[in-house]
């Protein structure tokens, strides 16, 4: 019984349950939904990485890059030691190396495998939730929160500033590459950091079932889809209208907009996952285990998590209100998780 609580107390416990938790959800989702598709995954997928190719060529790219700097480091430290390079090369690294490929086929079994389960669960059970909640939205509620925070509507108002456009681009790229970044920091955990790798994994899973009840309480669309497009043409408050007929934003983002739009043709359902924002969530884990794992990495990354954060409002992507909901899901993700698996 108490090698069960152990094993229950591990981080992987956590992913296994959120895929558990994402695996019910989808199976009532589509019941309710009496069969209906929902198209979640190629789109997050297509957003975040510019499609599975460009995802596996930087995988692969980042791999070899990471392996070849270790070579060249060697390499280079037995050159100014005097050493013989070859040494690299002897029977004894040989086999250090054995077992450690020994290992990482192991943590890749256990570690690896059920993240990209999670991964591609989650997007099967958001796919099936935009269907259900497509006939549920309470964007309107969420502006009256943003103009009762504000004293305007943010998400409608932001754009309309005069942005240098260099500023834009680099909010752009850090909105946009999220996914990436997230990815890399993975990477770069899993090889170097591995108990920081094993918390953050869990810490996002513990998020990702949070955020699905959020979702699930407060679906609503982006008020680019809802409000500036309003793809479903549905109505819209008076004063909010005068908002949407004043949003003339510069180019810069107007050029965004349209690429948003571009990647959501052919979806069979909008996304109604703003409420709280995984990507504020996302943006705010990233920053707080790169500082975990080191000082000046969340130095470094801090900039990049506060400009993609910036973008969900500026681009119209989520409402003002997601920003704080969104912080407080990654807080209490991340306390949860060391709650669980403090005894482990």
């Amino acid at each position: 019984m108490e090698k069960i609580r152990e094993k229950l107390r591990k981080p992987e416990a956590v992913v296994w349950l959120a895929i558990f938790f994402l695996g019910v959800a989808y199976l009532l989702l589509s019941f309710f939904n009496k069969g209906g598709e929902g198209d979640a995954f190629s789109y997050y997928l297509r957003l975040n990485t510019q499609g599975v190719r460009s995802f596996l060529f930087w995988l692969a790219l980042v791999g070899y890059g990471a392996g070849s700097v270790r070579l060249a480091v060697f390499l280079f430290a037995a050159g100014m030691r005097g050493e013989n390079p070859l040494a690299f090369f002897s029977k004894e690294r040989v086999e250090k190396a054995r077992h450690y490929f020994s290992r990482l086929g192991k943590d890749l079994l256990f570690l690896v495998a059920p993240l990209i389960i999670g991964f591609y669960v989650m997007s099967l059970a958001i796919g099936q939730l935009n269907l259900f909640n497509a006939s549920n939205l309470k964007d309107e509620l969420l502006l009256q929160w943003d103009f009762f925070l504000t004293g305007i509507y943010p998400s409608l108002s932001l754009g309309l500033g005069a942005w240098p456009g260099w500023f834009v681009k680099l909010v752009e790229v850090s909105f946009l590459y999220l996914g990436m970044a997230l990815l890399a920091f993975a990477f770069y955990a899993f090889f170097w950091r591995r108990n920081i790798f094993r918390e953050a994994v869990a810490a996002f899973f513990a998020g990702i079932m949070i955020l699905f009840l959020g979702w699930t309480l407060f679906p609503a669309m982006s008020p680019h889809d809802r409000f500036l497009d309003n793809v479903y043409g549905l109505s819209v408050p008076p004063l909010v209208q005068e908002y949407v007929n004043d949003y003339r934003p510069q180019e810069e983002i107007r050029s965004f907009l349209s690429y948003i739009r571009e990647r959501k043709e052919g979806l069979s359902y909008l996304p109604t996952t703003t409420m709280p924002s995984a990507h504020v969530a996302w943006a705010t884990l990233l920053a707080y285990y790169a500082w975990r794992a080191h000082r000046w990495l969340g130095l470094a990354v801090l900039p990049f998590a506060l400009l993609s954060m910036l973008g969900t409002v500026l681009f119209a992507q989520h409402y003002f209100v997601d920003i704080p909901m969104g912080m407080l899901v990654n807080a209490g993700s991340i306390l949860l998780v060391k709650r669980l698996t403090k005894k482990s």
